[in-house]
């Protein structure tokens, strides 16, 4: 016969099998409000809040202008009360209230705690929107925040999981009501649940230590690429446009106890160096542990990870619920010759004094709407073309008149191949409609020494 269930084991197994619902020390609440409070998140935060729709919710990162993750979020808009409320790790919130308030400025625009004081449970399994619908009497749908009791929120999340958001007063009722339907469960299942559904959250001690996308931010719905300017915007859209990415986060199985967040991964392929690192990680009842880390591609590829040391214990790789995006690596274009293009670079100098006869093309213009949307979309089409054709580009502008803006390409090798790139990649993302009055395009070849005699 076998040895009864331990009470952790049935609750990862009802989280595996059926429904658990767990309070959530872990996850604090911001409240957002002020009549420009809509317009300052935008330019805040990666997701496009300006398109929330009320009662819609969505995924967000908050980034260093470096790029890298000092927050990830979910951010909704409620029915009634402050215009935007954000859920994030408890030990970021008072620090990110404080990184926010700093930009605030003179917008109509307020950040603070939730008031009144939330609580927040999460229901997890296969059977989660059902033990909600039965408890609460709402419907979970997935990104959409639904009120019940007047002041509680449940919003589905796209992995099935349920996150709902209570008055502090009240939370103790509503995780009873929700025992009925579900087993009552620790903190840690629910994070369990979080990394098997590849879902890396940033807490306080992984600030600053990856760009969205390498934590699968972007495919979660977390970035938008078309809404303009927010801090480390540049980075982002580079990483993305550029298809450079290098490492990725998954899911791992680790026969050992959990390590800490931000404990470095290694693996042959890199020898003594780290290639990359923890980014939460439960114990299970067995004493093994399930995590999700951060780690260069070429060490997933091979198989051969480890977590703490060069020879620490062994990652076994899990599944990754969702695709990733082909891995697009870096290559020299092949201009419509067969040969390398290599653009942007120094003119060489040929015997006789003749400068080479590779033109460099200025292509300048008024600025037409908005700067953020028109410098996102403009840098999205450059990275293009440096991708396609080798041709790396530079966006300037006057320093008389901010409105006049200038691409500037050097050094040319194939103008056919660039031109048709160029052309291909204006259309694609519709940055022609930036410029007022249309884009101006003047070529120019360098003076060689006979030139001047």
């Amino acid at each position: 016969m076998p040895p009864p269930m331990t009470a952790q084991a049935a609750e990862f197994a009802a989280a595996r099998d059926s429904a658990v619902a767990a309070p959530l020390p872990g996850t604090a609440f911001l409240d957002v409000a002020g009549a420009d409070a809509i317009a300052f998140l935008h330019g805040q935060l990666s997701n496009d809040v300006a398109g929330l729709a009320p009662g819609a919710a969505e995924w967000a990162t908050y980034n260093s202008p470096k790029g890298r993750m000092l927050a990830t979020m979910l951010v909704w808009r409620p029915a009634s009360g402050p215009a935007c409320r954000l859920a994030l790790a408890a030990d970021l919130a008072e620090p990110i209230r404080k990184r926010l308030s700093m930009f605030v400025l003179r917008s109509k625009v307020t950040v603070a705690a939730s008031d009144p004081a939330l609580s927040a449970i999460g229901v997890g399994g296969p059977a989660a929107a059902g033990a909600v619908r039965a408890a609460l009497g709402v419907d979970p749908t997935p990104m959409r925040a639904v009120g019940f009791d007047g002041d509680g929120t449940a919003i589905g999340l796209p992995d099935g999981r349920v996150l709902v958001a209570v008055s502090a007063d009240r939370a103790a009722a509503t995780q009873a009501a929700l025992a009925e339907h579900a087993v009552a469960a620790d903190e840690t299942v629910w994070r369990w649940l979080g990394i098997r559904a590849g879902v890396a959250p940033i807490t306080l001690a992984t600030q600053e230590r990856h760009v969205p996308q390498t934590a699968n931010w972007e495919v979660l719905g977390g970035v938008s690429f078309t809404k303009g300017c927010y801090p480390g915007q540049e980075i982002v859209a580079r990483s993305q446009h550029l298809g450079i990415l290098k490492e990725r986060a998954h899911p791992f199985h680790v026969a050992a106890p959990p390590p800490a967040p931000a404990t470095p991964v290694f693996s042959g392929v890199f020898g003594e160096q780290a290639c990359g690192s923890v980014v939460d990680a439960v114990a299970l009842p067995d004493g093994s542990a399930d995590l999700i880390a951060v780690v260069q591609l070429a060490a997933v590829e091979s198989g051969d990870v480890h977590v703490g040391a060069p020879d620490g214990p062994a990652l076994e790789r899990l599944t990754l619920p969702y695709a990733l995006p082909a891995r697009r690596r870096a290559r020299e274009a092949v201009n419509r010759r067969g040969a390398p293009v290599r653009g942007a670079r120094a003119a060489a100098q040929p015997e006789g004094g003749a400068m080479t006869t590779a033109p460099s093309y200025f292509v300048w213009y008024r600025l037409a709407g908005d700067a953020c949307e028109a410098r996102a979309a403009v840098t999205a089409m450059m990275l293009d073309v440096a991708v396609d054709c080798g041709v790396v580009g530079r966006l300037m502008k006057r320093t008389d008149d901010p409105s006049t803006w200038m691409e500037v390409y050097e050094t040319v090798d194939d103008p056919v191949a660039f031109e048709l790139t160029l052309a291909e990649a204006l259309e694609r993302h519709d940055a022609g409609r930036y410029a007022d009055g249309g884009r101006h395009v003047e070529r120019f070849v360098g003076c060689g020494a006979l030139d001047s005699e």
